[in-house]
This record gives C-alpha cells, structure tokens and sequence, in this order.
C-alpha cells in the first residue's frame, strides 16, 4: 500500500466552509507540481510498479495530482484534509478520528494480487495515520501483514524513484 502526499502546490487562503467542486477556491497544484506528478507516474510505469485501486483525497489539488500520476482516481472521503468543512448541503464525512481509522485500515488491507493500493493525500493525513511528517511528493510504502497490521517498508522522495 503506497501513501503519498500530494506536492508541488500554490497556497491560497482556503475558504471554511469549502465547496469541494469548486477548484477555483482551492489550493491549487502549480505547473511543478503537474510535471512532478506526471513524471511520477511514467516512473511508475518504466519500473513496472503495478498499480490497482487508486484512492484520493476529494480535493482538487490531490485528485489531479493522483489522475496525472496515474489516470484515474476514485474520491475517498476518508483521505480529506482534517479541518474540512462541507458547504451547506454537502454530506458531512465522518469525524477525521473516524476516517484516521480508516485510512490505517487500508495500510492494512492486502490490495488485491499483483497491485498495489495508491493513496493520495494531505500531510496531515499522513502524520496522523503514520506517525511521521513526509515531504510533499514523498511516498511512504507499507506491507499489511494479513493479520490487521502493517509494516513501513521505504519512504521515496520523488528524485528517489529512479
């Protein structure tokens, strides 16, 4: 299972309440951070790093820096940042306690045979489900054991992969 925090970003003042739609609003990934995740995504494929399910963050700075990296994404919302707040009318996630158990359920979870699970998101996701603080376009690899738990086998910085 490959957690990755997404990189390469132009800092806005995010508004609370957040429509998760409206990208314009949003921190946004810069033209770096676009070239970093394409590049990380054509590594992948040169070293033949199989990849299966691909779950990230439902903001647009995570989304597009997963479908640039590898095509698709599905939106979770237990990668989303901490203090998100859902505008008026959206669903609410469960609380980030809640979603915090979750994402360590899938550092646990064996992907299925031959792939690996790639999960993008936010810094502060990571450190709460991990324990540690990565860079932005660092990845950090586990190994579930099969048995609920998960082993930390490497943590790559982008320039690392090659």
């Amino acid at each position: 299972v490959i957690l990755m925090r997404y990189g390469g970003v132009e800092m806005v003042q995010e508004p609370s309440p957040i429509d998760l739609a409206n990208c314009a609003v949003q921190i946004r990934l810069t033209d770096k951070g676009r070239d970093e995740a394409r590049r990380l995504g054509a590594t992948f494929r040169a070293l033949n790093i199989p990849v299966g399910q691909v779950l990230s963050s439902q903001y647009c700075r995570a989304l597009e820096y997963a479908r640039l990296s590898f095509g698709s994404a599905q939106p979770s919302e237990i990668l989303l940042h901490p203090k998100y707040v859902p505008v008026p009318g959206a669903t609410v996630p469960p609380a980030f306690e809640q979603r915090l158990e979750a994402v360590k359920q899938l550092l646990a979870t064996p992907p299925a045979a031959g792939t690996n699970t790639i999960l993008v998101t936010h810094g502060l996701v990571v450190r709460g489900a991990s324990g540690f603080d990565m860079a932005a376009g660092e990845t950090a690899i586990f190994r579930p054991d099969g048995r609920g738990g998960t082993t930390l086998v490497a943590r790559v910085l982008l320039d690392q992969w090659r």
